[in-house]
This record gives structure tokens, C-alpha cells and sequence, in this order.
């Protein structure tokens, strides 16, 4: 989609390559595996595997490039693609100019700038809740995002993160069960403790020797996600 509005756009899966070129100099471009921008809207059960390549000041994100005025929601959604923009890249959102979006139960293993969002704006309200990012990139999410719970990021070389309020695990330690049971618990448990609905928000599956995926059959009647293999 060009541009989405007040809508819900459930079980959408993306394949392919999308190159993006802005040819006007003084306007940046965004575009996303689902939506090139949206506003107020809620994407659920969605993935992306598609590649997508932005030149001359583009901002692409694996769901949505650009969230506007009234802020977004995202739950159990993820992208595997390689997301890359000579501006900004996000694995699920690129930009929130919202300051107020939700990334709830999501994951990004997609080769990325930043594994999630990106919101450079001081006073933002953008939360993330039980949020993955194994994918190869430099950052989870801007510094300046502190309404995160039960956040994760895969570590990679010797990177160090910005944002103090995410966990740093080994491939080791996410490619357990004991992680998969943490996450879990959230769902079952922690959610309701911190007064976030968890209603609808897919389980998450042990896989042995790779790392965890969500069981959205479970939210989606009886259909599975493609594997990334």
C-alpha cells in the first residue's frame, strides 16, 4: 500500500524486491514491505521477506516506513528482509513521527540499520513490549525511546546499544527454551501486571539450535508463516 488510514490489515505476507529511488532532491521518500506510510493504523499478523532498497533520502521500514500524527500499532509481526535506506531503515517501523506507535510481540531477523523503530524525538510515547531483534544491525531502537518492556537484542561482534532499557543476549541464550518460556510469561502473566491486553497476541515456539519464532496459527485459523529457510 501507498498510504494507509484508520485501517486494520491482518495476515498479510510479503515477498519479493521493492528499490525505492527518490528523484526529487529535497523531499525524503518512505516505503515498507506493507504500508509506505500509515496513520492510526493497526497491522496484525504480518511479515515481510522481501528486500528493500532505498536510495536518495529514503526512509524504509520492513512493515512501515512512516508513521504519522495518530500513531500505529503492531503486533505479531516481523520481517526477515534485508531493509536498507540511505536515510533510515527499521526492521518493523522506520520512522514514528508519531511519537506515540505500539510494537507489541514483534520480531525483525532481517539484516537492518535499526532492528525495530527509530524515534528521535525527546518526548515520545512510542512503547515496545516483548520485541525480538536477531536480525544483523547496529541498534533495536533510538536511545530516546524509554516505554520498553520485555525487550531483546541479539549480540553481535562486540555492539553495545544506546538504549538502556533493552537486554542484550547471546545467540546461545535466545536459541533456548528458557527464552522462549520468558517471553511467554509476559504474555500469560507480566502483561496484565503491567495493564497491557495481551488478548490476541500469538505464543511464541521453541525451535531447537535456531532462534524463536510465533506460533500465529494459533491467531490466524490454523495458517502458519512460512519458514525462512
Amino acid at each position: 500500500f501507498g498510504a494507509c488510514w484508520g485501517a486494520t490489515i491482518r495476515n498479510i505476507v510479503v515477498k519479493g524486491e521493492l528499490n525505492v529511488k527518490n528523484d526529487l532532491s529535497k523531499q525524503i521518500v518512505q516505503a515498507g514491505g506493507i504500508s509506505a506510510w500509515s496513520r492510526n493504523v493497526t497491522f496484525i499478523n504480518c511479515v515481510n521477506y522481501a528486500n528493500i532498497k532505498g536510495v536518495n533520502s529514503a526512509r524504509i521500514g520492513g512493515i512501515s516506513g512512516v508513521e504519522y500524527s495518530d500513531g500505529s500499532k503492531f503486533i505479531n509481526c516481523a520481517n526477515y528482509g534485508t531493509i536498507t535506506g540511505e536515510f533510515n531503515a527499521g526492521g518493523i517501523l522506520c520512522w514514528d513521527w508519531s511519537t506515540h506507535s505500539k510494537i507489541y510481540n514483534c520480531f525483525n531477523a532481517g539484516k537492518v540499520n535499526v532492528g525495530i523503530v527509530i524515534d528521535n524525538y525527546s518526548d515520545n510515547n512510542t512503547e515496545l513490549v516483548n520485541v525480538v531483534n536477531y536480525g544483523e544491525s547496529n541498534e533495536m531502537a533510538s536511545k530516546q525511546i524509554s516505554k520498553i518492556k520485555n525487550c531483546f537484542h541479539l549480540l553481535q561482534g562486540t555492539n553495545s546499544l544506546t538504549n538502556e532499557y533493552i537486554t542484550i543476549y547471546d545467540e546461545i541464550k535466545m536459541k533456548s527454551e528458557e527464552f522462549v518460556n520468558e517471553l511467554n510469561t509476559f504474555i500469560e502473566t507480566r502483561g496484565n501486571e503491567s495493564n497491557i491486553d495481551t488478548t490476541g497476541w500469538a505464543k511464541w515456539i521453541y525451535n531447537e539450535n535456531n532462534f524463536p519464532t510465533l506460533d500465529v496459527k494459533t491467531t490466524w485459523n490454523g495458517t502458519e508463516w512460512e519458514t525462512n529457510e
